[in-house]
Order: C-alpha cells, then sequence, then structure tokens
C-alpha cells in the first residue's frame, strides 16, 4: 500500500510548467532567496526525485522561469508592433512599431517585476531576445544610417527602454499605472530619436 502511495506522488499531469509556474509566484510573493526544490515539491504534491528529474537545481528552475519570461516578453513586443503598424498612418509604421514594442517591455517589467528582475540575472534569452527586437525597430526607423551610427542608435534605445524598465518596475505603484508606462515612454523615445537622427 505505502509503495502505491509512493508511486501516485511522482505522477502529475504537467510537473514541468507547474513547477514553473509554482516558482514564479513564489518569486513574485516572497522573493527569488524563498525558492527551493524541495518546497516546490511539496507545495505540489511529488516527491522530491520527481522534481529533480525535471531540474538540476535551483538555478535551473530559475533558468526556466526567466526563459519564460523572454518568451512572454517577445510574443508582447511582436504583437504590438504588428498591431501597431495596422493603425499608423501612411510612412509612420516604423516609428509606430518601435513605440509599441518600447511600451509592451516597459510594461511588462511594470506589471511583472519580480520576474523581470529574474529574466536579467545573468540568464541568456536564447532565440527570443526582446533587445534584438528594439535593434532591429531601431534600424528601420532609420534606414540608410552608416553602420557605426546604426549600431550606437541600437544601444542608445535598448539601453533607454530597459532603463526606463528597470526604473518603472522598482517604482511606487503609480509609476507602474499603464497611462504612466505609455507617457513615460514616449518621452523617452521622442529623446533618444532626436538624439539618433542628428547623427
Amino acid at each position: 500500500m505505502a509503495e502505491r502511495g509512493e508511486r501516485h506522488r511522482y505522477h502529475h499531469g504537467d510537473l514541468r510548467n507547474a513547477l514553473c509556474r509554482h516558482a514564479l509566484l513564489t518569486i513574485e510573493t516572497e522573493g527569488i532567496a524563498a525558492l527551493s526544490l524541495r518546497e516546490s515539491a511539496r507545495a505540489l504534491g511529488v516527491a522530491p526525485s520527481a522534481v529533480y528529474r525535471h531540474f538540476a537545481d535551483k538555478a535551473a528552475l530559475v533558468a526556466a522561469v526567466a526563459g519564460d519570461g523572454f518568451a512572454r516578453l517577445v510574443r508582447s513586443m511582436e504583437s504590438a508592433a504588428a498591431s501597431a503598424e495596422e493603425r499608423a498612418q501612411p510612412g509612420g509604421a516604423e516609428p509606430a512599431a518601435l513605440v509599441a514594442m518600447a511600451m509592451a517591455y516597459v510594461r511588462f517589467a511594470a506589471a511583472h517585476p519580480a520576474h523581470f528582475a529574474v529574466m536579467f540575472q545573468g540568464g541568456a534569452p536564447g532565440a527570443g531576445d526582446p533587445h534584438r527586437l528594439l535593434g532591429r525597430a531601431m534600424d528601420r526607423v532609420l534606414p540608410g544610417t552608416q553602420a557605426a551610427n546604426r549600431r550606437a542608435a541600437r544601444r542608445a534605445v535598448v539601453a533607454a527602454v530597459h532603463g526606463l524598465a528597470l526604473l518603472v518596475a522598482s517604482g511606487p505603484p503609480e509609476a507602474r499605472a499603464p497611462a504612466a508606462c505609455a507617457t513615460a515612454t514616449r518621452e523617452m523615445l521622442e529623446v533618444v530619436l532626436r538624439g539618433a537622427q542628428r547623427n
């Protein structure tokens, strides 16, 4: 009887994703220091050995949570850009897409500050790199720019958007409101684009 009960503890419909969801909830409510594989196993009602089949250690679990965040962020940025391009006036699709991507980036950080922080704690975004998306969007806004200036413009927009996202994520609740994020992002991009267009 005990053996059957132990085997039952190993069964879980989608343990990997359940672990990631539980880890994210723990990070958002208690901080990353509170996260442990054994506690995750206990909370989900599975044996610790079942957890270790999916993640070798806490770092691997955190990396998976970060990877999920990058995927969600990239999807949000791509969707926002596509929607903005559809609504844009003739000739305005490129800057509209850049603004929409930047807003999606900052809003993600505002809505999920703990997840956002974990994503950039030394993890690599892999194929879905939000910074690469911002850089490509900047290229489209400044066609024909010399290579050196184009690289500088990419760095400027990524640094500005990411820096604003960090400020918003760590700021007071009113700074994380969608309208406040939109205003701050637009104002910041106006400054960055004016500087880039002068070069």
